[in-house]
Formats: C-alpha cells, structure tokens, sequence
C-alpha cells in the first residue's frame, strides 16, 4: 500500500487484499448476523493536510478517497488539474451532530449526541449561531460543544472501477454550500434522485476562512459530452437500491462514520435543507 508517486489520472485503487483466502471458500459466514442491523457504509473523503498520518503518508492532498478501505476515487494533481469524478445520488437525509473540540480527542468522544429529528434540540441549535457553540458538563467535566446539521448523500460512483457499492458523501460547515448546492441541483432535475448523474472535482485551490483552509467538493452537473440520466438497466437497479437504503434509514440502522479531523470550519449560518427529493 504505498503511497502514489505520480500525477498519473489512471484511478487505482489503494487496499489490502481482501479475496478470500482458499482454506475458507464455502465457510458460513459465522459470526456476522447481528452486523445486519447496523450499517455503517464506506465513505467518500478529501485528504487534507490536517487528516490522519497514515492517510498523509499513503496519499497526497486533495486526493478523494474512500475510507475505510483507502481506495483511490480521483487523484488531485492530474494533467489539467484535480480528477472529476462521476456519482449517482441514490439517497439523501439530514444529520445533526454535537462535536466537542479537537483537541479534546482522547479523552472524550468526537461525537456526544447525534440525531436525525429536524425538530429536535440539536437540529434547532444547529441552524441558530447564537447556539451552535454550548458549554455542557459531560462525565463530570465542561466542555465547550459545536452543534452541526450534516447533509449525507448516499452515492454510487459511476463509469468507475470503484461503481456499485452505496457509499457516503457528508457535506457540514464550510462545505454546508457545497451539499446545499448538490440538493438544488438534484431538485431541478424533476425526476428521481437515484435517476442523475452529477460531477464531482475538488476545488484547484483550498478554500479558506477565519478558521483555517481546507479542500472540498464542487459539484456541478456532467460535462456536455457526458448524459446526466442513467441507462434503464441502471435505472432498474439503482431504484431497488434507493428502496434498500432507505428501509435502513427510516429503521435508524444508518451510522455515518463522521470524522472532522478533515474540515475544522464553520461557514456562518446553517440553512435549513428539506430532507425529501
């Protein structure tokens, strides 16, 4: 799994190898009935220069990946500058967090309280920035909390080695724009969600604010050569994924693997995103 070298465009993919071994071909899978009633699917992420060492070590910033299996989804530095990707939205709801501080890491939990109740305490607090930073006592000590609204769009990455598999693309704080302009796009297409194609490319120079810098997502519709509509045999089988998922969200199985060691910002006010397409 060494760390890619090159400016190459080639997509490779940066994993372990995960064939099964021939000693177990024809195993039950043993163990694994109750991981049903909890999903937790891969997620799509920018590589920044604040994420984790073993990412900083494996690849380069800017570079879109999916963790946790550390695939490469789009390189940054390509020959006319970072690597558009292709995805179909196949899934969408609204997430409200409480975060405690970075550096606070270790000792408590990244994450205290999270809720998808758009009436809930959270959310209402989320989207007031007279509210978003709170002082609370957790386990006997004070900690000074940030409330978000998360926007989780479940995707499948299309015309991609990497295509098929649901994965997660969470917009929050100074990358709210990006996920609110992905929810209007998708609303003035008029037709079903898990019927579009849109484009994804990391922006060529980091985006910043009083908080610091960071890399995101710019998401635009496909370019002129490229159909923003799924095939019908696409079409068959991503609405029958867009039913599965959404069984699993409407049963509180969903668990999105947040992580904001990526993007430490906040950009002003929260507006409020209709959770249904």
């Amino acid at each position: 799994m060494a760390k890619r070298k090159d400016a190459s465009t080639d997509i490779v993919a940066v994993q372990p190898d995960l064939q099964v071994p021939d000693f177990l071909k024809g195993e039950e899978a043993a163990g694994v009935d109750m991981l049903k009633h909890f999903v937790e699917p891969p997620i799509l992420k920018v590589v920044q220069k604040q994420s984790a060492d073993d990412l900083v070590s494996m690849f380069e910033t800017g570079d879109v990946i999916v963790l946790p299996t550390r695939s490469l989804v789009a390189p940054y530095e390509g020959t006319d500058g970072p690597t558009p990707f292709l995805f179909v939205p196949i899934f969408f709801y609204p997430e409200w967090c409480t975060w405690t501080p970075m550096e606070l890491r270790g000792q408590v939990p990244a994450i205290i309280n999270r809720s998808s109740d758009r009436n809930g305490e959270i959310a209402m607090k989320a989207a007031n920035p007279d509210a978003r930073y709170e002082e609370v006592e957790y386990e006997g000590r004070k900690v000074e909390v940030r409330h978000v609204q998360h926007l989780n769009f479940i995707v499948t990455l299309y015309n991609h080695p990497l295509a098929g598999e649901p994965m997660i693309m969470s917009f929050a704080r100074g990358e709210h724009r990006s996920g609110t302009r992905l929810a209007s796009l998708i609303k003035t297409r008029k037709a079903p969600i898990y019927a579009c194609v849109f484009q994804g490319q990391v922006c060529k120079e980091p985006r910043k604010n009083n908080k610091g810098s960071w890399y995101g997502i710019d998401v635009s519709n496909p370019t002129e050569d490229i159909s923003p509509w799924v095939t019908a045999e696409e079409y068959a089988q991503l609405k029958a994924q867009y039913e599965e998922v959404s069984q699993v969200v409407a049963q509180g199985r969903m668990r999105v693997a947040l992580d904001d060691t990526d993007v430490d910002a906040d950009d002003g006010a929260t507006p409020e995103v209709d959770g249904e397409f």
